[in-house]
């Protein structure tokens, strides 16, 4: 759950989630992972909400990996660097999605 900050574009909201996917996938457990962004069509009541960030991985274990791969030096870190000044996404959270067939 992020806010946007008054002079972010969604373009670049968009380019900074692109190089968050590029960069986590250059690290153990990213090399699958998927990020997308949502943006709020139809909403009653989304409050300070301006979008989502979700990155998806094949398996908790890729999740992991990830995670514990993660520093300072990373390219995931280093690309967290674009976020500064466009949008706060104080919130996070994990989800499993399920498929209905």
């Amino acid at each position: 759950m992020c806010e946007m900050e008054d002079d972010a574009t969604e373009e670049q909201i968009e380019a900074i989630a692109q190089a968050w996917q590029e960069a986590i996938r250059q690290m153990p457990g990213g090399e699958e992972a998927k990020v997308r962004v949502l943006w709020p069509v139809a909403v009653a009541n989304a409050g300070q909400i301006d979008f989502h960030i979700v990155v998806q991985v094949p398996s908790f274990s890729d999740w992991g990996k990830l995670r514990d791969n993660y520093n300072d030096d990373t390219p995931a870190a280093m690309a967290d660097e674009m976020n500064q000044g466009k949008a706060s996404c104080p919130d996070s959270m994990m989800w499993e999605a399920v498929d209905i067939q």
